[in-house]
C-alpha cells in the first residue's frame, strides 16, 4: 500500500508551527490542568473528611443501604445510560467522538462521597477521572475545539486530575497516555498530560495535601532475587484476574438478577453492613489507606487481600460509585505482605512490589505503573518494579478493569491486532 504524500513544508514553517503549537499547549495544558487538579484536590479533601467523620462515627455504616438508594435515584434521575459507565464514559471521549455530559462531574462528587462516608470499599481516582475528565469536556465544547484538540484536552484534563489524587504526576501522565490503546500512545498530548499532570500535583500541595511516598529496604540485584519478583509477578498476575473477573462477573450478576438500580444497591449495601457486623471491625471499608500503610510496613494478615476483593466487588457490582485502585492497592499490597517471605523476599519490599504489579495486571499499563513505583517507593529498586510489571502485565492476559481499553497488539508476539478488541478469555 502506498502511503499519501506529506505537503511540503519548509523549516521555517515547521518550526514555526512547532513552536506556536507548544506554547498553545503549554498555556491549555496549565489550565485544564488548574481546574481538574483544582477540583479533585476538592474532592480528595472531601473525601479524607468523609473517611475521618465515618472513622469516629461508626454507625454511619449503618446508613450504608440508604445512602445507595439516593446515589441511584440521583443516577436515575439524570436519565442517561452514559454516566452510569463511569471510567469507561472517559475513555470512550478520549478515542471517539463522544463527549462526557456536564452532569457527570457534580454526580459523581456526592455519590463518591456518600460511598465514602457510609463506609462502601471504593477508592478516589476513578471519581477522579469521571470528575477531570467531565470539567475538560465541558470547556472543550465551550472553546470549539475540532476533534483531535478535544481529545488531547480531554487527556490532559484527567492528567491533571491524577496528578493531584495520585501525588506521582509522571505516572499520572504516563498513564492517561498507555490506558486507551495497549500498545500505542499518543505522543502527541505528551507535553500537554505532563504538564497538566505536574499543574494538578502543584494545587494539590497548594491545598496541603501531600504526596504519599513510602521508601522501602534496598532490594538484592542477585540473580535468585530477579527470580523472586519473577514468581511473584506470576502470582500477582493471577490475583490481577481474579480481580478483574471478581468485578465483572459480580456486576453482571448483580445487575441481570435485579435490574431495578434501587433494590440492587439497596442489596448490596446491606450485605457489606451485614459483613461489616459479622466481623466486627471496618477493616475493609473504605479506601483502607491506613491499613493499606501498614501492609507496606510488613503487618499483614493472610486472609486480608480475600477479604478486601470480596467487598470490593460486591460495593461496586450494586451501583456504589468511587474508584477500583485504592482497594487494588490494598488488596495488592496485602497479598505481597504474606506471600513475598514465602518467595525469599521482605514482607515491607514485597507489598510494594505487589501494590504496583497489581495496578499494572489490572490497567494493562507498565510504564506507568513502573513510574508509579519510582515516584511513590523511590528509584532504588527501578530494576524489580520493571521486572514485577512486566511479569504482571504479560501473564495477565487481556483482563482490564475498563470495559473501553482497546489492545492494539499482542501481549506475546510483535501483532498488530486486525480487530483492538480484547481476545475473548475461556
Amino acid at each position: 500500500m502506498q502511503l499519501p504524500q506529506m505537503p511540503h513544508f519548509s523549516h521555517k514553517q515547521i518550526l514555526h508551527g512547532t513552536v506556536a503549537a507548544f506554547i498553545r499547549w503549554l498555556f491549555l495544558a496549565v489550565l485544564v490542568g488548574s481546574i481538574g487538579g483544582l477540583a479533585v484536590s476538592v474532592l480528595r479533601a472531601v473525601l479524607e473528611w468523609a473517611t475521618l467523620t465515618r472513622m469516629a462515627h461508626g454507625w454511619l455504616i449503618l446508613l450504608l443501604p440508604i445512602g445507595g438508594i439516593f446515589s441511584a435515584l440521583m443516577y436515575r434521575h439524570a436519565h442517561n445510560n452514559d454516566i452510569k459507565r463511569g471510567n469507561d464514559m472517559v475513555l470512550a471521549a478520549i478515542r471517539e467522538e463522544k463527549e462526557v455530559p456536564a452532569i457527570t462531574a457534580p454526580l459523581i462528587f456526592v455519590a463518591a462521597t456518600i460511598t465514602h462516608l457510609l463506609g462502601g470499599s471504593v477508592g478516589r481516582v476513578g471519581a477522579s477521572i469521571q470528575l477531570s475528565g467531565s470539567l475538560a469536556s465541558l470547556f472543550s465544547r465551550l472553546f470549539h475545539f475540532d476533534q483531535d484538540d478535544r481529545h488531547v484536552f480531554i487527556m490532559s484534563g484527567v492528567a491533571g486530575g491524577l496528578g493531584a489524587v495520585f501525588g506521582a504526576p509522571i505516572s499520572a501522565a504516563i498513564f492517561v497516555l498507555e490506558v486507551v490503546s495497549v500498545g500505542e500512545m499518543c505522543y502527541a498530548a505528551l507535553i500537554p498530560c505532563i504538564v497538566a499532570a505536574l499543574t494538578g500535583y502543584e494545587m494539590s500541595l497548594l491545598l496541603h495535601q501531600p504526596p504519599m511516598f513510602h521508601a522501602i529496604p534496598q532490594l538484592s540485584t542477585q540473580p535468585q532475587t530477579f527470580l523472586s519478583v519473577i514468581g511473584l509477578g506470576v502470582l500477582v498476575a493471577l490475583v490481577a484476574i481474579a480481580y478483574c473477573r471478581a468485578i465483572k462477573e459480580t456486576t453482571a450478576f448483580l445487575y441481570t438478577r435485579i435490574p431495578n438500580s434501587v433494590y440492587r444497591i439497596m442489596l448490596g449495601g446491606s450485605i457489606i453492613v451485614l459483613l461489616t457486623v459479622l466481623l466486627g471491625h471496618t477493616r475493609y471499608n473504605g479506601g483502607g489507606t491506613a491499613y493499606l500503610m501498614q501492609a507496606l510496613s510488613g503487618q499483614a494478615e493472610w486472609y486480608d487481600f480475600i477479604l478486601k476483593l470480596i467487598f470490593t466487588a460486591i460495593t461496586l457490582g450494586a451501583g456504589y460509585k468511587g474508584g477500583e485502585i485504592a482497594p487494588a492497592f490494598f488488596v495488592g499490597a496485602t497479598f505481597g505482605c504474606v506471600v513475598g517471605p514465602l518467595l525469599g523476599l521482605s514482607a515491607d519490599a514485597a507489598a510494594a512490589l505487589a501494590m504496583i504489579g497489581l495496578f499494572c495486571g489490572i490497567t494493562n499499563c507498565p510504564l506507568a505503573s513502573i513510574m508509579l513505583g519510582v515516584e511513590v517507593f523511590g528509584g532504588s529498586g527501578i530494576m524489580h518494579y520493571a521486572l514485577v510489571c512486566s511479569t504482571a502485565y504479560m501473564l495477565s492476559g487481556y483482563y482490564s478493569l475498563y470495559g473501553e481499553q482497546q489492545f492494539i497488539f499482542a501481549k506475546t508476539k510483535a501483532l498488530h491486532l486486525e480487530h483492538p478488541e480484547a481476545p475473548e478469555q475461556e
